[in-house]
């Protein structure tokens, strides 16, 4: 299965290099306007990743993180949309000069041709990669977790309805429509086919790709991230993210001693953060700000706080 998918993805992958920044947003648009036309047929699909992730026992967090609605689908829709303001990056001048013998040398960006993704069950994210490949003028093989298959295998189908409406063909954006793990590890390994992988997940999955793939592998954006308040901030009386209790942003809240209303701001963050099993995440004793070693000191020598936002 995964031998045809790559053939096709690489014939796909000439074509969507040649197109124009014109021709690559009117299909954007159509991908747009096809998710909130068959709004019902993606969430169908997404009711029975639901029922069966509730029948094993997922928390409300965790199924929250899975559904979708008709405004969800809106805002996924929309965000195609935003892609579409993007500056096209291929062809772009990203270095050059003209040498003694007279010959001008540049350093163009261009699309990679396949582009293979794997990441964890977020149902946006399949939408996400989608069009962000398509903007760069890239084929894409998607393989989504396992509790969201369904759903990415309908979102995919109505991507692939809207390239086709274009001329394009339906492998341009392509899903592994099956939970089986096994498929991962063959997907590693589909170096002649797929140009680049990027896994986003865990530290688990980014070690598995970056030691058993055979395929040149882009990881990062695994978390630590970090909120610094400084003490000229004006803290509001609630500061949360949007859907902060399903999916934090963020990890720590970091601020000074001092910062003007801090105390009060760190009374509310306990009620209103929540983790993915929906228990809360306490902030420990005041203790002085130690950056992780690995970070350079932005306060040092300065007392502050710190705990898990």
């Amino acid at each position: 299965m995964l031998e045809q998918m790559g053939i096709a993805a690489k014939a796909a992958s000439w074509q969507l290099a040649l197109l124009s920044s014109r021709e690559k947003n009117q299909v954007l648009e159509k991908i747009a306007d096809y998710l909130e036309a068959q709004t019902d047929d993606i969430l169908r699909a997404n009711a029975e990743d639901l029922a069966e992730a509730r029948a094993n026992g997922l928390s409300e967090a965790m199924l929250d993180r899975l559904a979708l609605t008709p405004a969800r689908l809106s805002g996924i829709a929309n965000d195609v949309r935003q892609v579409c303001n993007l500056a096209d990056p291929v062809g772009q001048v990203i270095d050059g000069g003209l040498l003694d013998s007279g010959l001008r040398i540049e350093r163009r960006r261009v699309p990679l041709g396949v582009i293979g993704v794997i990441y964890e069950a977020r149902p946006n994210v399949t939408v996400d990669v989608a069009s962000l490949c398509l903007k760069t003028g890239n084929a894409a093989i998607l393989r989504g977790g396992k509790e969201t298959w369904r759903t990415n295998a309908a979102t995919v189908k109505v991507i692939q309805q809207a390239l086709q409406e274009c001329g394009l063909p339906a492998a341009a954006v392509q899903a592994i429509d099956s939970p089986d793990r096994a498929l991962v590890g063959e997907m590693l390994k589909m170096d002649k086919y797929i140009d680049m992988l990027i896994p986003r997940g865990g530290a688990g999955l980014h070690k598995l790709c970056r030691e058993q793939s055979t395929i040149p592998v882009i990881t990062g954006g695994i978390g630590v991230c970090h909120i610094f308040v400084d003490e000229t901030a004006e803290i509001p009386p609630r500061a949360e993210d949007h859907r902060q209790r399903q999916d934090p942003a963020a990890e720590h809240l970091q601020y000074r001693g001092n910062a003007a209303g801090a105390p009060q701001h760190r009374r509310h963050l306990p009620a209103g953060v929540k983790q993915a099993d929906g228990r809360e995440r306490r902030h420990p004793a005041r203790r002085p700000f130690r950056p992780p070693r690995a970070a350079k000191r932005p306060c040092e020598g300065r007392a502050g706080e710190s705990g898990a936002v």
